[in-house]
């Protein structure tokens, strides 16, 4: 029999908890929906057979409990580690007199990164939608405060994965031109400088009467890793120039977040970074403000099926709840999105200036036009 999840299996028992035992039927009865609240997990399980009485719907029970106490009794799996250590590599030692010169370097093994980022929306920012043939993303469309790349090329793209977008000549073609670091640092000491174009401070200098150190390219190079919710946020916590100035709904509070405010990303949570959810496969993330997915019809993500996350159904399934006995939380969450009832509250409670933190009213709702 499928070894069962341990997490899964302490659901269940509550269900089973609340419901009184019955005659043999009801026992059966109550395994049935046991064995059809796991399934709904992905989880594999041995159903009982319609014309199997209650001690063997026990059986299967004492079965799956004893299981799971075998499972929790094995240690943790260790985290995995890198099979590289980057400082040990020569090409890496520098001495580098700009980033592109890195991605040169990290090209020599790295052989088709810069080919796959390239063909990403982090790297042309733009996407045509199959359907209408209309272009969107941030190199056609007005964003926010932003306005559009086209009235500020170096300070726009200075959130570019690229380096020397100052104008509509750049060449996209380039694999120079992709900016690994900017990713890929583990130090928290690259940063572009805000109207560089994308490159970084190569020698000490000011921006708006600030200081702006020089950032250390061998020191990054040779201490990359995966991305984290610091690079990530460098951009997206911080786009249009300010904390929250772009996106309303993130800022730097995710950085180190705590339960009440991200569950799946705090550090006493889930410990989440951003591309626990939001994968990459080559280079290409997953998630997308402009192509949505309005309703997951495959559910978990299962190797050879479902390969991605983005959606709350790749993790909690498409039968979220505990099943009752009519199991109508489930009916709903198969018409209603999952942030119907769980609104997403990122970033709703960080205090602005002189405010209180309380989280505003919410506002009379409108018609829109039509």
């Amino acid at each position: 029999m499928p070894r069962i999840n341990p997490a899964y299996l302490r659901a269940v028992l509550i269900i089973w908890a609340r419901v009184p035992g019955e005659a043999d039927s009801g026992i059966l009865c109550r395994c049935r929906v046991l064995a059809r609240f796991v399934d709904a997990r992905g989880c594999q399980v041995i159903h009982p057979r319609r014309r199997a009485g209650g001690v063997g719907a026990l059986a299967l029970l004492l079965v799956m409990l004893a299981q799971a106490a075998a499972a929790t009794t094995q240690p943790p799996m260790a985290q995995p580690q890198s099979t590289a250590d980057h400082s040990k590599f020569e090409e890496l030692r520098g001495p580098f007199a700009s980033g592109p010169e890195v991605t040169a370097a990290c090209l020599g093994c790295h052989t088709e990164a810069a080919k796959q980022l390239q063909s990403s929306i982090h790297w042309t920012w733009e996407l045509t939608n199959p359907d209408t043939g209309q272009r969107l993303g941030k190199k056609h469309l007005v964003n926010s405060y932003c306005v559009a790349i086209t009235s500020n090329y170096p300070r726009c793209t200075s959130c570019h994965a690229g380096y020397g977008w100052k104008d509509e000549s750049f060449d996209f073609s380039v694999e120079r031109n992709v900016d690994c670091l900017v990713c890929h640092d583990t130090t928290g000491t690259y940063t572009k400088f805000p109207a560089g174009a994308g490159h970084p401070p190569y020698q000490d200098t000011e921006f708006g009467g600030k200081p702006v150190k020089a950032v250390d390219l061998p020191l990054v190079a040779q201490h990359v890793g995966k991305t984290s919710r610091a690079t990530c946020g460098a951009c997206h916590f911080s786009g249009g120039g300010g904390d929250a100035v772009k996106h309303g709904d993130m800022d730097t509070s995710l950085g180190k977040p705590g339960k009440a405010l991200d569950v799946h990303m705090a550090s006493d949570g889930l410990n989440f970074s951003c591309s626990t959810c939001h994968t990459f496969i080559n280079h290409q993330p997953t998630g997308s403000r402009y192509r949505g997915t309005a309703k997951d019809e495959t559910g978990i993500a299962v190797p050879g099926v479902k390969a991605t996350y983005g959606t709350c159904e790749s993790c909690h399934g498409r039968a979220p709840h505990p099943v009752d006995i009519n199991d109508r939380l489930n009916a709903h969450a198969d018409k209603v999105a999952c942030q119907t009832c769980h609104p997403w509250r990122v970033a709703a409670r960080r205090p602005r200036p002189g405010g209180t933190g309380r989280r505003p009213a919410p506002r009379a709702r409108t018609a829109s036009p039509s």
